[in-house]
């Protein structure tokens, strides 16, 4: 089953093709070149498949980011490990699995991924000492994930100097925790960096 990859893409010249229709010029270009287009894809799914299945934890991974599944995220998951975490973690999430995006985040946050650690401290930990730990673990090694931003209506860095709105992106908050585990927190973050440098 081939699909369509937008609307200029040739499948309607492809399928006036397969319907009967004889076409010439620029339509039979677009049909063909629709048709060499297809085939390369399924041509290159079934060699990730064929390579996931030999062992290949890029081919795993990659499989699963394109073709969802439990199955799919299982065999990634076993075959690329501690090194790809924050992809196993995004995988996870996108298939709906919290406990599994938690497990792999916090294995590429101990490696010092800070993006990790923003998706810990902002959306997963259900423990809010621990979602300190990360913040403050962040700052250890120079970034505030939890400051704000500003930004144009394109998306990019606001300029003060042009004209337009300007928006806060990027940051969130977090209630703040009594002096004492915060402590606790502060210390644990100096523990995870340190684990880091070493």
């Amino acid at each position: 089953e081939f699909e369509s990859a937008g609307p200029n893409d040739g499948r309607h010249w492809f399928e006036q093709q397969q319907s009967g229709r004889a076409l010439t010029g620029v339509e039979l270009e677009w049909a063909e070149g629709y048709l060499l287009k297809q085939q390369a894809r399924v041509s290159r799914e079934k060699h990730l498949r064929l390579a996931a299945d030999l062992g290949s934890a890029e081919a795993a991974l990659r499989r699963a980011e394109e073709e969802p599944s439990i199955e799919n995220f299982a065999l990634a998951a076993r075959l690329a490990g501690p090194r790809h975490a924050d992809r196993l973690g995004e995988l996870a999430l996108s298939l709906g699995s919290e406990e599994d995006a938690r497990k792999w985040f916090r294995v590429a946050a101990q490696q010092g991924d800070t993006r990790a650690m923003k998706t810990l401290a902002s959306e997963l930990e259900p423990d809010l000492k621990d979602a300190w730990t990360w913040v403050h673990l962040t700052k250890l090694l120079g970034t505030d994930v939890m400051a704000y931003h500003a930004v144009g209506d394109d998306g990019l860095a606001a300029d003060a100097d042009e004209a337009g709105p300007i928006y806060a992106v990027g940051g969130f908050e977090l209630d703040p925790l009594p002096d004492d585990i915060d402590e606790v927190a502060r210390r644990r973050a100096r523990e995870l960096y340190e684990a880091i440098g070493a």
